[in-house]
């Protein structure tokens, strides 16, 4: 079977957009905007399982330089697949700067958020 080639479909697509599906859409592939899949993306595997991404996220609570505790909307899985900014510095989990049980982020004294830091997680779910 020979294959085609299509011409000038680059030319096409403006920028900052690309040809897919939108996650949970099951119509035909489409011109979509970046903006609408940055913070979360819908990867479907060959045998149906489906992985989701949190990205650039914050999570909930108080930076006050006295909690420690933050929660996140969902639970990583698997639970080493979130990585934990800082001010932009990646903290390490079991312990040493923080620790994770469900939802729930803990940190240990020394690491906790002070005042006007910024807090970013990524993960998978």
């Amino acid at each position: 079977m020979a294959s085609k080639t299509v011409r000038g479909i680059r030319d096409t697509i403006p920028a900052g957009h690309f040809i897919g599906r939108l996650p949970g859409s099951d119509g035909p592939a489409q011109v979509i905007p970046m903006s609408l899949v940055l913070t979360q993306v819908l990867v479907s595997g060959g045998g149906g399982a489906t992985t989701n991404f949190m990205d650039n996220q914050s999570p909930s609570g108080a930076v006050n330089s006295i909690n420690d505790t933050f929660i996140l909307p969902i639970s990583p899985a698997p639970v080493g697949s979130l990585s934990l900014y800082k001010n932009g510095v990646l903290m390490k989990a079991g312990g040493y700067d923080y620790t994770l049980t469900g939802f729930t982020i803990v940190f240990v004294t020394a690491a906790i958020p002070q005042t006007g830091d910024a807090l970013v997680y990524s993960c998978r779910y």
